[in-house]
């Protein structure tokens, strides 16, 4: 009896509960079983009861101690996790393939809207604090900039589907001057996804060449991304200028240097001020709405004003 107690005992201690603990404190149930060999041969039965605190200890230090990284990869439970912190550490590695592919594969199994704000979203702003720490160089900010502009885009052409004309037409623009242009590319693939005719103008755009683009494009509505306060002004300015071509062009803007003042850019022209990607979207669908309606009596839509 006393046997078969002591084997149970022993079988739950070194195979059931390391697997049972191991995922819950993050742990690998491998590396619990090592550590409790390890332990027990360096300091005896003080050792076995040790094994368990001391690896979990080692796990929690590699996670929050960038020098003892090591220790929660090879500790760590493989949960093959698809979220941005992986994503970013892919991107780290310089391994655009792998970045790629988590991105594909979390779009294929959530959607590219959830895509955006589990995944994307969350890296951008992830980045930009640990690059405001200089935990990270301008190089390997760039290359990530780069890298996911360019993932947005392979996204939404492999989500694109033939759409029965005339769409809304919405151009995408920032500030002059201006290079945060990430939120706005995920705003456009998500509205080409609901059917509008999307195209950004592109990076480092002076007021002229906006000017000239949206004269050949002939939008419905353009999309302002103005971020950082330095360039609200050129902003304000492109709207003015936009205004003078088309006065009836509806201009919706967003951004935290657009939410943070609002009153210039609206007495600008500017139609709407939207806080979120969901309010530009529904600001755009309420048009297009409108536009339907209005086409079967033959008339011109009007532009709401906020």
């Amino acid at each position: 009896m006393l046997g078969t107690f002591v084997a149970l005992d022993q079988l739950a201690a070194q195979f059931v509960e390391p697997f049972l603990i191991g995922h819950g404190i993050g742990v690998s149930p491998v590396a619990l079983l090592f550590s409790a060999m390890y332990w027990t041969w360096l300091w005896g039965i003080p050792g076995l009861l040790l094994a368990t605190p001391l690896t979990a200890c080692l796990k929690v230090a590699g996670d929050y101690i960038p020098e003892l990284g090591f220790l929660a990869v090879l500790l760590g439970v493989d949960q093959h996790s698809e979220d941005y912190h992986e994503y970013y550490r892919i991107l780290l590695e310089l391994d655009q393939a792998g970045a790629r592919s988590l991105a594909v594969r979390y779009c294929d199994e959530h959607g590219l809207e959830a895509t955006f704000d589990d995944i994307i979203r969350p890296t951008l702003i992830f980045m930009g604090e640990e690059r405001s720490e200089d935990h990270i160089s301008q190089e390997n900010e760039n290359y990530i900039i780069d890298t996911t502009r360019e993932i947005i885009a392979e996204l939404g052409n492999r989500l694109s589907k033939p759409h029965m004309t005339p769409r809304l037409r919405i151009l995408g623009v920032c500030a002059p001057g201006e290079g945060h242009s990430l939120g706005l590319l995920m705003l456009l693939e998500l509205l080409r996804q609901e059917g509008a005719a999307a195209s950004f103008v592109g990076d480092d755009k002076s007021v002229e060449e906006v000017r000239g683009f949206a004269r050949r494009f002939t939008p419905d509505v353009v999309c302002l991304s103005c971020t950082v306060t330095d360039y609200l002004a050129a902003g304000v300015e492109l709207i003015q200028e936009l205004k003078k071509d088309s006065p009836q062009l509806m201009i919706i803007a967003g951004g935290e240097a657009a939410t943070a003042e609002p009153s210039k850019l609206l007495m600008a022209g500017c139609s709407q001020i939207c806080w979120s990607k969901n309010e530009a979207r529904r600001v755009i669908r309420s048009l297009g709405s409108r536009r339907a309606r209005f086409r079967v009596v033959g008339t011109t839509v009007p532009v709401a004003k906020s």
